[in-house]
């Protein structure tokens, strides 16, 4: 049965909140073939990707093949926002957080939790 991969969406596109992590930890995977969903990174778990699927349980920053399904939801709650420069949380309508935001909070929800 295939995993379910996620990726912090403004890598790609998503939002941060700076200190947070679930109590859930991911695993960090390197797979740029792997059909990656996305998820609005203000939420707390990363536990439903934008098209609906719960439960992943790793992080593929590395992701190049995305879910078509989270796209087109995405692009329905905040059209343009997919192919716009500036990328906007297509949940809150707040700019994203910088790549380092993004960064920092995939290496607290990959790391150890003591």
């Amino acid at each position: 049965m295939p995993r379910d991969h996620i990726i912090a969406a403004a890598d790609r596109l998503d939002t941060v909140t700076s200190g947070t992590q679930s109590e859930t930890e991911y695993r960090l995977i390197s797979d740029a073939h792997a059909i990656t969903h996305l998820v609005c990174c203000r939420d707390v778990p990363w536990q439903t990707t934008f098209c609906g699927i719960s439960g992943p349980d790793s992080i593929n920053p590395a992701a190049e093949v995305l879910c078509t399904m989270c796209l087109e939801e995405i692009e329905a709650m905040s059209p343009g926002c997919v192919s716009a420069p500036e990328k906007t949380c297509p949940v809150d309508n707040r700019r994203c957080p910088d790549e380092h935001e993004v960064a920092l909070r995939m290496a607290r929800e990959t790391g150890p939790t003591s």
